[in-house]
């Protein structure tokens, strides 16, 4: 059951990197914010 929940967690955070890489390609300023921003912690499942 863990295995699949972390397959479904990944996939969700690889959709979520694209959408955020769409917003920032026309925005290089925020993209650099956004990239030297610390990683927030992983939420424990």
């Amino acid at each position: 059951m863990q295995g699949i929940n972390k397959e479904y967690a990944k996939l969700g955070k690889e959709k979520g990197d694209e959408k955020r890489r769409r917003d920032y390609a026309g925005n290089s300023k925020l993209w650099k914010q956004h990239m030297t921003r610390p990683a927030p912690r992983k939420r424990r499942a």
